[in-house]
């Protein structure tokens, strides 16, 4: 039986490099991440982490798989991850230029946003 999609806001409107909130995951199941800029950055990387225990955190893909937020980004970006178990958060790494960007991310458990 398939886990029910359930949304978590790990980084709810953050101005400035941060760790967001963690959650465990139910078992590996798919990962969902949601982005939202305002402020339009001209620049904006957020990493998606996990641990499993009280290991360290380790970045799952690369820094080009959410990087970068286009010049109009006061939008939704959506971005997929197979498989994922442990705890998990997002990293805003950075943020830069616009007026006044924010960042939120959710992370969807069990399925496609």
């Amino acid at each position: 039986m398939a886990n029910t999609p359930e949304d978590f806001t790990s980084l709810d409107a953050a101005t400035a490099a941060a760790n967001g909130s963690s959650r465990y995951t139910r078992g590996p199941e798919r990962l969902t991440v949601e982005l939202n800029w305002t402020g339009t950055p001209t620049g904006c990387n957020v990493r998606l982490e996990t641990r499993i225990g009280s290991g360290d955190w380790t970045q799952i893909g690369s820094d080009t798989v959410m990087a970068d937020a286009p010049a109009d980004a006061d939008a939704d970006f959506l971005y997929q991850f197979p498989a994922v178990d442990g705890e998990v958060r997002l990293r805003l790494v950075t943020i830069t230029g616009g007026t006044s960007p924010t960042c939120t991310g959710k992370i969807r458990f069990g399925g496609v946003a």
